[in-house]
């Protein structure tokens, strides 16, 4: 694929996210959050929020479709994290960890409390790190 300049990503981003708001408006979520991670570039804070907008479309799909709301959360915390914004990093996840809350799946909710541990560490709010890292 060729890459298109600064002003034409710019460009398709504006058409992405006018697409976006089109299919909101006719609750077409599911749809919608397919074009926000389309339209996610290579920046990674950039890309944080779009992956962000699209969990939450999964979200509010008739059916709600949890697991992809939670992995979607889980990738913008990543990319939140890259940024140094470790606060939006933690909010993320701590919203994935309800998803993943009564699940069996004992990696993804180690993944997830691992990260908002070490997290909660950095910002020196021990007791909590340490909560996260026993669970």
């Amino acid at each position: 694929m060729q890459k298109i300049g600064s002003s034409g990503q710019q460009n398709a981003t504006r058409c992405g996210l006018w697409w976006v708001e089109m299919l909101k408006a006719r609750h077409q979520y599911k749809d919608a959050a397919t074009v926000y991670f389309r339209i996610c570039g290579e920046e990674p804070l950039h890309s944080a929020v779009m992956l962000e907008q699209a969990s939450y479309c999964y979200l509010l799909s008739k059916p709600p479709m949890l697991h992809k709301y939670g992995f979607h959360l889980v990738l913008s915390g990543d990319r939140y994290k890259k940024c140094d914004q470790i606060n939006h990093a933690i909010r993320t996840y701590r919203s994935a960890v309800s998803v993943y809350k009564g699940s069996t799946w004992s990696h993804i909710k180690d993944h997830v409390h691992f990260h908002i541990g070490q997290w909660y560490a950095v910002l020196g709010m021990h007791d909590i790190a340490v909560a996260h890292m026993l669970e």
